[in-house]
């Protein structure tokens, strides 16, 4: 082969690496951003929920009102307090209708409630499951383990996002003492930071259940690397209606 093919054939092979590796990042990239845009589809998702939930409390107590009120008069008459009762529900049928048609794939995702932790700028759903299908847009909850605020170990695994920083990915920032919380449909629960520790992948002791309301956060540690796991222990501090679980 002549030096000058030799030469053609090089730059050839260096376009079509280039063109690859771009490809790659694009591809990742993309990948990124589907991922956050369905997380904060869940995000939002659960606030129309928890809102939808709200009204239908108060709704409940003004429908208490009407009863009290009809008893008061001839039965088998509707005041108009009942009357504005019944449209109200029936206007909360058609909104809860309204969200299954327009957010069935949401709904089906099981959006628990949101993880916020103020130190490293984290505000993620957390929704039901460990697959991939669910920690690629969301922080998970192993099934099988306490639920938020309950007794004994809240398990709680998430990705470490490289290219926008997202979910776990400053995790290893988090100290003893900092704050951590969980905001469901009922309650807002306050955690503190106890304890954090690496151990190997196999080590799956670290989701067995625990004495108290504990909470265990799991990703992969050390960055773009991921050969062994971080774990992030803290325990309940309180909760917003401050009642026994």
């Amino acid at each position: 082969m002549k030096q000058k093919d030799k030469k053609k054939l090089y730059a050839q092979i260096g376009d079509n690496l280039i063109l690859i590796g771009a490809s790659i990042i694009f591809l990742t990239i993309a990948v990124n951003v589907g991922d956050i845009v369905r997380g904060n589809l869940a995000l939002k998702q659960f606030e129309k929920q928890k809102s939808y939930s709200a009204g239908i409390d108060s709704d409940e107590e003004k429908a208490t009102d009407g009863k009290i009120k009809v008893t008061n008069n001839v039965a088998g008459q509707k005041t108009e307090t009942e009357s504005l009762t019944e449209g109200s529900e029936a206007e909360d049928e058609q909104t809860l209708a309204e969200t299954e048609t327009s957010d069935a794939g949401l709904m089906d995702d099981q959006v628990l409630g949101v993880m916020k932790i103020n130190k490293i700028s984290l505000k993620e759903a957390l929704k039901e499951g460990v697959g991939r299908s669910v920690i690629s847009s969301a922080l998970g909850h192993m099934e099988g383990t306490a639920f938020p605020g309950e007794y004994g170990n809240c398990v709680v695994a998430g990705h470490r996002n490289y290219v926008f920083g997202k979910y776990f990915n400053r995790l290893d920032e988090i100290k003893v003492g900092d704050s951590i919380e969980i905001e469901t449909m009922s309650d807002n629960f306050k955690y503190r930071v106890t304890d954090k520790f690496v151990v190997e992948p196999t080590e799956v002791s670290v989701t067995d259940p625990l004495e108290g309301r504990q909470l265990t956060l799991i990703t992969c540690t050390p960055l773009f690397v991921g050969s062994h796991r971080l774990i992030v222990r803290a325990e309940l501090v309180e909760d917003t209606l401050d009642r026994d679980i």
